[in-house]
């Protein structure tokens, strides 16, 4: 019997070579406690590696890996693009209307945009810059006191806030004081703002980024010929009309954000419009696309126009805008 094992086994162990074979290779997997045994294939055409791990007495696991396929290669998952605003400084300009329909509404939109700005300068940071001008009518010989301090006559534009270092107790005194009466007198308003935005950039000439805010709930006087009946020689006032607007953007580099206010109600009001009522709200949103800076190409989802149809909804667009512009 021991004659035919001895003869048996070479033959097996002959066999199992020239059919290919196995070689037992131990591993160190770094575990004192378990032990790799690799099964390689050793023919001409080997591809795959049988890893064995004994883990524990009497039970093994076996981890298969093959080759990767000639010219394939993992895919990455590319990864998530932010907007960083570290270190970015702003200055940010309110060009607001304070017109008598500013007093419609409930609550009054005067009130809520109050209400709304209060709120939006928990965003501020005391190196930012702001600034607030405010726009109504015309009156002779009127001054910006007419307009912060409620007198009977108001002037067309006024600077109330010159854009500075932000100043909490000057900010909220300023637009706590504000109240609604007369026309809109829209292009006066871009007057002011380009001048303040002017002599502000003269006191701080680099290093931030420059925002004009603009609020209005309608549209501006423009000429009987135009869409609104009025009188007068300084009756045209769609900043359209005029190179203001684009002073702004392309030689003194400032981003306008426009905001709509309760449009809707424009069809409502009783003007002596000379289109029908139902196209107003549309003319009025076009304005403010048109005056609204263009999103730029490096991020062309950015918005810069806004509605909001009621103004409760103030708090939630002042929240967009703090986040584009990093405040």
């Amino acid at each position: 019997m021991k004659q035919v094992l001895i003869i048996l086994i070479p033959v097996i162990l002959l066999g199992l070579s020239l059919a290919g074979g196995f070689i037992g290779n131990p591993l160190n997997s770094g575990n004192q406690s378990s032990e790799i045994f690799q099964l390689t294939d050793s023919g001409d055409s080997a591809r795959d590696v049988l890893q064995i791990r004994s883990l524990i007495p009497g039970t093994i696991t076996q981890n298969p890996t093959s080759t990767p396929t000639p010219g394939s290669a993992p895919t990455a998952t590319p990864a998530p693009t932010t907007t960083s605003c570290t270190g970015q400084k702003v200055a940010v300009d309110f060009l607001l209307d304070v017109s008598g329909s500013m007093n419609d509404g409930t609550p009054k939109k005067i009130q809520a945009l109050k209400t709304a700005m209060v709120n939006f300068a928990s965003r501020f940071r005391s190196s930012d810059l702001i600034g607030i001008q405010i726009f109504s009518s015309q009156a002779a010989a009127a001054v910006c006191a007419d307009i912060e301090f409620g007198f009977t006559n108001t002037t067309t534009a006024c600077n109330i806030l010159p854009i500075n270092t932000y100043n909490s107790v000057l900010y909220s005194k300023k637009v706590n004081k504000l109240w609604a009466n007369g026309d809109t007198y829209m292009q006066d308003g871009f007057i002011q703002a380009k001048q303040a935005i002017e002599t502000a950039k003269q006191q701080y000439p680099s290093g931030y980024t420059w925002v004009l805010v603009f609020l209005t709930d309608g549209i501006p006087n423009v000429p009987e010929n135009g869409l609104l009946s009025k009188e007068g020689p300084d009756a045209v006032q769609d900043p359209r009309s005029f190179t203001t607007v684009n002073e702004l953007k392309n030689d003194l580099n400032v981003r306008i954000i426009s905001i709509g206010l309760d449009l809707n109600s424009l069809a409502d009001i009783g003007h002596n419009y000379t289109k029908p009522r139902s196209e107003i709200p549309a003319y009025a949103q076009t304005l403010l696309q048109d005056v609204a800076s263009q999103p730029p190409t490096s991020n062309p989802t950015q918005q810069n126009y806004f509605l909001s149809n009621t103004g409760n909804d103030l708090n939630g667009v002042f929240d967009q805008i703090a986040n584009q512009v990093c405040l």
